[in-house]
């Protein structure tokens, strides 16, 4: 997609009237969401801009960024542009830091601004009441090339926004993408013990007892929460937390499932040995963070992002060679493990069933992909100039007309290591591809601690998002059997089912109990309504 923004600003654009979505009369016929408006229809292409005023009413987060002066969240650069380039008023109805509770009300109430994001169980509530726009065939005429491919990119997702009847009532915002959680371990550490990357648990239990030799009291980092077992758990083909099938095709969750026990059992070796810190069961993340920068740990688990999370503070604090790498999660047997996806979307951009013009949304999500996706490759836009939208994560500031790439970060990837084999910088093609690409040689060349987290993710040889790739190009990963919206009887439980499990689970580990405890445990958890929660998700999702 190859188009040239400052060509379509009209020069001295007079606002002659509002024709917009926002109509005083909210009772207007259902109709006039079937059909383009007039001013659509003068439009050829989703860039160009209305000739008439269009204006959007909208419904906000609270958001904390630091805004430059005389902005807001209802007033700056993105806000500007929509009224700039495509003639296009975004009026903010409401904001608010408890927005689910607030648009709940809205919902109830039927009053609705014309653009909001709900979440998965409001889509499907709005959805059966008729309350949002089918835009199928808006999506169809009106989306850029570019934001259809990121949808195409997540199909499974995309099927998420339909009806029952196969329509589309929703843009999905998609995430960051995919990012396994992966095995840290400290490098120099690891050059000290002369000990390559583990392939079998036997081989980790040997690093692990080495690292805690030289830290000279633990060696694997875990807080209260369990969350840094938990993703070890796969080396034990155990997926805690995470919804599996069985081979009788039921759907469980694999916390209740055998080889957890067989994970837990380790895991309480561990703590007997002292591999794992004895008042774990006390350290929230800050905790657990503080001991990794004061060189107190050697091994975790973390996402491609570990050098952002840890590694800076880690690096500025033991020095430069203190730094963690990445390596795949080693298992029981030696195979490779194969890593969980969980359903993952930052809501849905739903359309009021009243709004004349759902083009325009399409066109400003289009302008929000088309800014931070294509307008530095085609010229029509400077790396500055670019950084103007995103200063202060000021692209997050507009969220009604926001969809994340989720594919960004491994295009991204692609990009870097070729200019680090090739040494040829055009293949940058992205903005911020160029800043990762420089962040990672200011650190591979001056060991600039501020930059440890470009390189460990994206520019040292084995980084965060090499080892990511290779896990999705082999295809290791198994989707949750929970896609999309949760049944309502797994959110009536709250936390409830999750804390009993946790409480056993820590138990066990820290030898309260023994690891057979783990059986009858599991059958706490279904009279406490694990039972009705596992049933009420095979109904909906056991097809």
């Amino acid at each position: 997609m190859i188009k040239k923004w400052a060509a379509l600003v009209l020069a001295g654009c007079m606002l002659v009237s509002a024709a917009g979505c926002a109509a005083a009369d909210k009772k207007q016929p259902a109709a006039d969401t079937e059909v383009a408006s007039a001013a659509a229809q003068q439009r050829e292409s989703w860039s160009e801009p209305y000739q008439e005023t269009v204006t959007l009413t909208v419904a906000r987060q609270s958001v904390a960024y630091e805004f430059p002066e005389g902005d807001d969240i209802t007033n700056n650069i993105w806000t500007r542009s929509f009224r700039e380039k495509m003639n296009v008023e975004v009026v903010t109805d409401w904001v608010s830091d408890e927005y689910e509770t607030k648009l709940n009300l809205a919902i109830a109430s039927g009053d609705l601004p014309d653009v909001f994001v709900v979440n998965d169980v409001q889509l499907r509530q709005l959805t059966e009441a008729g309350l949002v726009a089918d835009l199928t065939e808006v999506y169809d005429k009106w989306a850029s090339d570019t934001l259809k491919s990121f949808m195409e990119a997540e199909p499974t997702i995309f099927d998420t926004a339909k009806g029952e009847d196969g329509r589309l009532y929703a843009i999905p915002q998609l995430y960051s993408g995919y990012h396994p959680d992966l095995l840290w371990l400290r490098n120099d550490w690891m050059e000290q013990l002369g000990m390559e990357a583990p392939e079998t648990v036997a081989d980790l239990e040997e690093i692990l007892r080495g690292m805690k030799e030289i830290s000279g009291g633990y060696s694997y980092a875990v807080g209260q929460d369990l969350e840094l077992l938990y993703k070890l758990g796969i080396a034990w083909g155990a997926y805690p937390g995470f919804w599996i099938q069985e081979e009788d095709g039921r759907i469980i969750n694999g916390s209740t499932a055998p080889e957890m026990k067989e994970a837990l059992k380790a895991f309480s070796q561990w703590y007997q040995e002292g591999l794992i810190k004895s008042d774990f069961a006390t350290m929230n993340f800050d905790s657990v963070k503080e001991d990794i920068v004061a060189g107190k740990a050697g091994a975790q688990t973390s996402r491609s992002s570990w050098g952002w999370v840890y590694g800076v503070d880690t690096v500025k604090n033991l020095g430069t060679d203190a730094y963690f790498m990445p390596c795949d999660i080693p298992t029981v047997s030696g195979e490779k493990a194969v890593y969980p996806i969980n359903f993952s979307n930052k809501g849905y951009i739903v359309v009021n069933k009243d709004c004349k013009n759902p083009e325009a949304v399409l066109s400003l999500i289009d302008y929000y992909v088309y800014v931070l996706n294509d307008a530095y490759t085609d010229g029509s836009m400077t790396a500055e100039e670019i950084e103007k939208y995103t200063a202060n994560n000021m692209q997050h500031v507009t969220a009604p007309f926001a969809v994340t790439n989720s594919m960004d970060d491994y295009g991204r990837y692609d990009m870097i290591a070729r200019a680090f084999e090739t040494g040829d910088e055009s293949v940058l093609e992205t903005s911020i591809a160029v800043e990762c690409y420089n962040g990672a040689k200011r650190w591979i060349d001056e060991k600039d601690p501020a930059s440890v987290g470009y390189a460990l993710q994206f520019g040292v040889k084995g980084c965060g998002m090499e080892k990511a790739s290779e896990i999705l190009k082999e295809k290791r990963t198994i989707n949750s059997r929970l896609w999309g919206a949760s049944p309502q009887a797994l959110l009536d439980y709250g936390t409830t089912l999750d804390d009993i499990l946790l409480e056993g689970f820590t138990k066990i580990i820290m030898g309260a109990e023994d690891v057979d405890y783990f059986d009858t445990l599991v059958e706490q958890w279904y009279a406490a309504g694990g039972q009705s929660v596992t049933d009420a998700v095979n109904e909906m999702y056991n097809k």
